[in-house]
């Protein structure tokens, strides 16, 4: 075989999902959600010292269950414009419409 045809992450599935009403990405299954609840009641039950203890007596375990409940994808989303409050973007605008001017009138 020649290699992958579809070698883009964005494209090797194709552009639709193969089970458009199924679970959105991101979110949990059952199983995940009844983790989530047990170590949640484990926590109340040992709070920070039961972490510890785990930590010390066997910190492989500890730093699976760690890496467990961290997201296996994170999304990073910067757009400085878009976060900016709309009356810093008004006086950008008319910042730069003001430096429009004084160059055209500059090349006249």
């Amino acid at each position: 075989m020649a290699g992958n045809p579809n070698p883009s992450p964005a494209t090797r599935f194709g552009a639709e999902r193969s089970n458009p009403s199924g679970r959105k990405m991101g979110s949990r299954d059952r199983l995940s959600s009844k983790f989530f609840e047990a170590l949640a009641k484990i926590f109340d039950e040992s709070g920070e010292q039961g972490l510890r203890d785990l930590a010390a007596k066997d910190g492989a375990t500890f730093f699976k269950m760690i890496s467990s409940v961290q997201p296996k994808q994170v999304e990073e989303r910067h757009d400085p414009v878009g976060d900016m409050a709309d009356e810093r973007l008004d006086e950008l605008i008319e910042m730069a419409n003001a430096e429009r001017e004084r160059r055209q009138n500059t090349v006249q």
